[in-house]
């Protein structure tokens, strides 16, 4: 699948999900419902165009800007769901890509060039919600390590509960 397509496919999501008018910044737990589906399918489409991008042998403005773009609005959507962390990061790297290529940055995003990526916000990341971190660690999953992919403000919200 080319890079074209990839933009094409994380745009008609986009679309769609707006369209849907559920709110992203929700978490849904239920894999049967729309919002569950179209946060998974941002998630997806996002972590492909973004690995795509990130491996063209080449760069031109126009290329960038629609990947920019679409990763911005896919962040934006998700609000203060915890997966916007993971998108920070997806566009953080981007943005840097972009900008060691000599590429023109938007304004709006020149802040992601310092942008400083951590366990949390690893753009590489691909959970629906930080409950299937620590559903991993109870299935056995060792590494203590994977506590710090959990976004800070979850875990505190979640122990003041």
């Amino acid at each position: 699948m080319g890079l074209y397509n990839l933009l094409r496919e994380t745009e008609s999501a986009l679309k769609t999900a707006r369209e849907s008018g559920l709110d992203m910044s929700v978490e849904y737990l239920n894999e049967d419902y729309a919002g569950y589906k179209f946060q998974e399918e941002l998630r997806i489409s996002t972590r492909t165009l973004g690995s795509f991008y990130m491996g063209l042998p080449y760069y031109d403005q126009e290329i960038s800007d629609r990947t920019l773009n679409a990763l911005k609005q896919v962040r934006d959507l998700f609000g203060k769901h915890p997966f916007h962390h993971v998108m920070d990061g997806r566009l953080a790297e981007c943005v840097k890509k972009a900008d060691n290529e000599g590429l023109k940055v938007p304004n709006e995003l020149k802040d992601y060039k310092d942008f400083k990526i951590n366990s949390w916000n690893n753009p590489h990341l691909n959970y629906n919600t930080p409950k299937d971190i620590i559903r991993c660690v109870k299935e056995g999953y060792k590494d203590p390590e994977v506590f710090s992919e959990i976004p800070p403000e979850w875990l505190i919200s979640q122990i003041s509960c």
